[in-house]
């Protein structure tokens, strides 16, 4: 991706920009009274455009990855957790503020059907996350 790891990292653990940026997000609730919007414990609920929701905490943040657990979910698995990692590639000419993002979930599904199910609609998904990233990014950098 073109854009500064710095930069992407802000957006990534920002609760209240998912909705931006990730295609599935309708709009974001944030929960508890006490508003933690970044980093470790920020909490959020995602509505989604289906009709579900998905209420993600932010349980790992450091200077290479974030993970959420997410607690409640509308998808049929027992526990799940999703992921970005971020690296700094080799210098490519003329492209400094380059960076690689991995995406990823960690999940029990209910049943073993389920995981072909959800690895494949994720894999879609994930396409679109890494568009909507680069896009909002693009937008911000211009303000």
């Amino acid at each position: 991706m073109n854009i500064s790891k710095e930069k992407l990292f802000g957006i990534l653990v920002d609760v209240r920009t998912v909705d931006k940026w990730n295609p599935s997000v309708k709009f974001v609730d944030y929960l508890y009274e006490v508003h933690n919007y970044s980093g470790l414990g920020a909490h959020r609920r995602c509505n989604l455009y289906d009709g579900g929701s998905v209420v993600e905490t932010c349980t790992e943040c450091s200077d290479s990855m974030v993970r959420f657990e997410v607690t409640k979910y509308s998808i049929p698995v027992n526990s799940l957790f999703n992921f970005f990692k971020v690296t700094e590639p080799a210098q490519i000419s003329g492209e400094a503020d380059a960076v690689d993002l991995t995406i990823g979930i960690d999940f029990e599904p209910i049943d073993e059907d389920m995981t072909d199910r959800l690895s494949n609609g994720y894999k879609e998904l994930f396409k679109m996350v890494f568009q909507g990233i680069q896009s909002y990014s693009d937008k911000i950098a211009e303000k």
